[in-house]
This record gives structure tokens, sequence and C-alpha cells, in this order.
């Protein structure tokens, strides 16, 4: 058996790597965002907590990053595709309603296309729909519980659960924007559920959901417009504008967007937005053909 050769005293020694420790910080901005909306009116019945908690599981499951995070890249990606498509729509939207036209939308492709549009939108809109069901839908029953939802999205238009309101943090707070609208984005929702009963996507499911999404564009573009211009970036999320009660916004809804169908909300979100966003230097123009030409 040969013996361990003499370690050489001139040889200088390797020191011990230690594992390299990660700056990467961990992404839980949802699981954060639970855990103070949970200690919101603890111990106590609180509608306003579930609203939020319903509203923060929706935006988990459909937030890029948190899909991105998860590991569901193609997911992610898919919604990042698809609404600037629909920002595309509600621009284009906007720009017929200047031209006093109603709108005309670009037929969506058919299957198979090499854009690969129209599985996009099929695939954004299972995962939309599944995770409105999952914040709202109680166990044990298939009917979606309209009201409740209703209500919720109320609130989250009127401000009643965004973070400030329930959990109040002083600055710098990652959190502070969460709860509301993001932006002119909330455009998106109506335009969103419009495209889906265009491609036909469970119309029996969207087309009660439309009149919110509507009405509650009516309320956010008068909540959080900067009173200055009419553009894209005229709307944007701030912690200070003032809370309107979801029982003023849910009057609205059911006294005029309830009595309309699918067809009349549309022209009455064509003209919404086209008020809105009438200053916008990014609206497309309608191709208007001679009438002796058509």
């Amino acid at each position: 058996m040969n013996e361990a050769p003499e370690p050489d005293p001139n040889r200088k020694s390797r020191p011990t790597r230690k594992p390299a420790r990660s700056n990467r910080v961990p992404f839980d901005l949802f699981d954060r965002r639970k855990r103070r909306i949970e200690a919101f009116e603890p111990g106590q019945p609180s509608p306003r907590r579930d609203m939020a908690l319903a509203m923060c599981e929706f935006d988990r499951r459909t937030d890029p990053a948190q899909l991105r995070h998860d590991g569901d890249h193609t997911a992610a990606q898919r919604v990042l595709d698809v609404t600037q498509y629909l920002i595309h729509r509600v621009k284009q939207r906007a720009g017929y309603a200047l031209q006093q036209r109603e709108f005309e939308p670009v037929p969506v492709p058919p299957a198979g296309d090499p854009s690969g549009l129209r599985e996009q939108i099929v695939a954004v809109e299972k995962l939309f729909r599944t995770a409105l069901l999952a914040a709202f839908q109680p166990k044990g029953t298939k009917v979606f519980p309209i009201r409740k939802f209703e209500r919720a999205f109320a609130a989250f238009v009127g401000g009643e659960i965004g973070m400030p309101t329930l959990q109040p943090k002083a600055p710098p707070d990652d959190l502070a924007l969460h709860g509301q609208p993001d932006g002119a984005n909330y455009f998106c929702f109506a335009e969103a559920a419009l495209l889906f009963l265009h491609c036909r996507l469970a119309p029996a499911f969207w087309a009660p959901l439309l009149r919110t999404f509507v009405g509650g564009a009516q309320f956010f573009a008068a909540r959080y417009w900067n009173r200055s211009d009419r553009s894209w970036a005229a709307y944007q999320t701030e912690t200070k504008q003032p809370i309107i009660p979801n029982a003023v916004i849910l009057a609205t809804i059911d006294h005029t967007h309830a009595a309309m169908n699918p067809s009349r909300l549309a022209r009455h979100f064509t003209d919404l937005v086209g008020l809105a966003l009438r200053d916008d230097p990014t609206l497309s123009a309608p191709c208007l053909t001679a009438k002796e030409l058509s």
C-alpha cells in the first residue's frame, strides 16, 4: 500500500470556494400583496378584503412577470403580444370614432395562418377565463357569480381596493399601484371581451361581462384623466385619485349598460374611446373609399 505524498511547503494551497451567493431578489409581489390584504380588518367579515383578494388572484394568474417566474414563458409572451394587439385595436377604434364611422376591425386570420394570431388569442382567452373562474367562482357551483365579479371590478376601478387604501405604506412602496387600473391599458378589458366575442370564443361567458368592462371604462376615463389632453398617456395610475364607491359604479352599470346588448355596448365603447383618446397622435385614420369606387 503506497503512502500519501508529503505536502510541498513551497506550494500555495488553493482556498476553498464558497458557494456563490445569488443576488437575485425573489419575485414575491403577489405573495406580499396577499399578506397585506389579509391584514386588512382582521378577525371580522370584510367585503373589501374579499374583493381585493379575488382581484389579487386574477392579477397573479395573468401577470406576465409572474407567469415568466413560474416558468410559463410562452403564456407570458402571449399575454404581452395580445395586449399590444388590443392596444392597437383600441386606438384603431378611436380613429374610426373620430371619423364618425362604425368600427370595422380587420378580421382575425384563421387558424394555421403564419402570423399565429388566432392561436395566441385562443390561448389568452382561455387563460383569462380560467383566471376569472379561479378568482371569483365559489367551489361546488358551475354558475359564474356575475354580481360578485361586478362588485369587485367596480371597487377596482373606483379605487376602493387599491393597496394604498387598504394598507398604506411609506414610500418607496413597490405595491403602491397594485389593486387599481394600470393606466390606459384598462381600455383593453372591454376590447378583449369584444375580440373574444368577434372570434366566437366562449360567447356565453364574455357577453354578460362586457357591460361591466364598458361601464367600468367610463368611470376609469373620468377618474384617471389628467384633465389636460385626451391621449393614451393622459390616463395614469396615481395614489391620490378620489375614490368612487362601487355602489355608484354598479348603479350606473345597472341603469345604463345592462340595458344594452353587445352590439350597442360595442358602439358605446367606440364613442367612449373616441372621446377619451381624440388628441392621441398615434391614432390610425381609417382609409375612406370613394363611393363611386366601392
